[in-house]
């Protein structure tokens, strides 16, 4: 995959993908929707070389089975609105540190709160957010909740 350039829906509403061992999008500009719907994913991909302007708004949306979260290297986005809306609930612990780095790392511009992500109280109260260890590196890179 290291020379496609558009992964916009590629796996959208695949309801048997459980699993994706590693893409490499370092030529990718859109992951839009990219797996939007694959309601059987468990375990989302290592996504190796994201780093400029991608935009992966929805990318996840309503992945209500997803897990596991890689630790992801997200150098800048044009547009994360919405990445994991519908996604989340049962994502592990180690998943929720992994997001919080990625988000650390990322240089975008846009609304820095996991909410604009998608994710909401329901999903995880703010103290279960603040009690990961590397929430303070998360805040000190200007993201916040968003919700109380």
């Amino acid at each position: 995959t290291s020379s496609v350039t558009s992964m916009s829906e590629a796996f959208r509403a695949c309801s048997s993908l459980e699993y994706l061992y590693e893409l490499d999008l370092s030529s990718c500009t859109t992951c839009y929707r990219a797996f939007q719907n694959c309601t059987s994913l468990e375990s989302a991909p290592y996504l190796n070389n994201i780093l400029q302007n991608v935009n992966l708004s929805q990318m996840f949306w309503n992945c209500n089975r997803l897990k596991n979260l890689p630790f992801i290297r997200l150098g800048s986005a044009s547009n994360l609105t919405n990445m994991f809306q519908g996604t989340g609930s049962n994502l592990d612990e180690n998943s929720r540190k992994n997001l919080l780095w990625m988000l650390t790392g990322c240089t975008y511009s846009g609304t820095k709160t996991l909410a604009h992500l998608g994710f909401t109280s329901s999903m995880y109260s703010a103290a279960s957010w603040q009690a990961l260890s590397n929430y303070n590196e998360f805040v000190s890179a200007g993201w916040s909740i968003g919700y109380s």
